[in-house]
């Protein structure tokens, strides 16, 4: 969930610390909201990640899990995400990301590998798609890190 907020950011691909945008917990709170908590969440788990291993937890996720577990998650994966030195407010993504998401998709993503067209079908699930090129096309331009 951090990777897609942070692209939605347009955040760079960048070590240099100058390539860092103002991003956190809200940014992330932002976008399960609007695409992770669909009808049948409890109120304190609200959130659902169809993605990823589930490592025997279920997939619905606590109220909390945008300021707590991304932070940490993003804190944790130093090949994925950088943090401005200087300034904790600041990420991007780290120089070797794709490397690092090549070589570590089964961890960081599970199984099933996630491809562009899962991720609409999943965010644009509630919206009318008369053609997938255009929703794979809308995805990126709202998505581009």
């Amino acid at each position: 969930m951090s990777v897609l907020a942070l692209a939605r950011t347009g955040a760079a691909i960048s070590n240099d610390p100058g390539d860092a945008v103002k991003f956190g917990g809200g940014i992330e709170r932002q976008v399960m909201e609007e695409y992770f908590k669909p009808v049948g969440g409890s109120p304190d788990r609200p959130y659902y990640v169809p993605f990823g291993e589930a490592q025997g937890k279920t997939r619905w996720r606590e109220k909390k899990y945008p300021g707590s577990s991304l932070q940490r998650q993003r804190q944790d994966r130093k090949s994925l995400f950088r943090q401005h030195p200087a300034d904790n407010t600041k990420w991007a993504f780290a120089e070797e990301a794709r490397d690092w998401l090549n070589s570590n998709a089964k961890q960081a993503i599970g199984d099933i590998p996630v491809i562009v067209a899962y991720l609409v079908a999943w965010c644009y699930r509630e919206r009318e798609i008369s053609a997938w090129d255009a929703a794979i096309s809308n995805f990126i331009i709202e998505f581009p890190g």
